[in-house]
């Protein structure tokens, strides 16, 4: 995906190379960030009367978990769109790298369902939130924010991460969640060009989010 340029280190926090760039942050959370959590019990029954067991505690991914993890990025990058830009590279693509690239490479962790169905994926690189996806179906229950918390348990130094600019929900999650707005670009250094934002996480950082806050920006360029 992104790799790192020569004047920043922002393609770390997109993905590995930059001449693939998924960049997640930009775009998982987004049917997260604006509803209110549901609280997961054992057996809860959902809108079509199906019962199903909350997650379990977040697990280490390991190869054999690599399809699972292609397919929740491909399912809720498709049902970002509009939020966000399009993905520019084909599924197999996308299952190559995940295979090859982020789960031998990457800190990777899973939140599955009582039943074993993966729910949400996170994915560390350095200091990075390299990846936070969240089924599209399994959004409003709390399950990026469960994972955004784990991500400062395993970073206690802090954090950064991009969301493009487009996608004002995942940026009023994460200022929700004390990250700050620290950077601005026009989208030329992303293979969408589509302008994008830096924020990061420090302790003690105290962000100035509060309803309203992003109204009226613009993008830059």
């Amino acid at each position: 995906m992104v790799s790192p340029n020569t004047d920043t280190n922002r393609g770390q926090g997109r993905t590995a190379s930059r001449h693939f760039s998924l960049r997640s942050p930009s775009w998982t959370v987004w049917g997260v960030v604006d509803e209110a959590p549901q609280v997961w019990k054992p057996d809860h029954v959902d809108s079509s009367g199906a019962s199903r067991r909350g997650p379990v505690t977040p697990r280490r991914a390991g190869p054999e978990d690599a399809r699972a993890v292609a397919d929740l990025l491909i399912g809720a990058r498709r049902a970002a769109v509009g939020a966000i830009p399009a993905m520019v590279h084909s599924d197999a693509e996308v299952r190559e790298w995940v295979s090859v690239v982020v789960i031998p490479d990457r800190e990777v962790w899973l939140t599955e369902g009582g039943d074993g169905r993966l729910l949400a994926v996170l994915v560390l690189d350095g200091h990075w939130v390299d990846q936070l996806y969240v089924d599209p179906a399994r959004t409003g229950r709390g399950l990026g924010t469960r994972l955004i918390e784990l991500a400062k348990s395993l970073r206690p130094a802090g954090l950064q991460l991009w969301t493009f600019a487009s996608n004002t929900g995942a940026q009023r999650f994460y200022l929700r969640h004390g990250f700050a707005l620290v950077d601005t670009t026009d989208g030329s250094g992303n293979e969408e060009k589509a302008p994008d934002i830096r924020f990061a996480w420090t302790p003690g950082c105290r962000s100035r989010w509060k309803p309203g806050y992003l109204d009226g920006w613009t993008t830059p360029g």
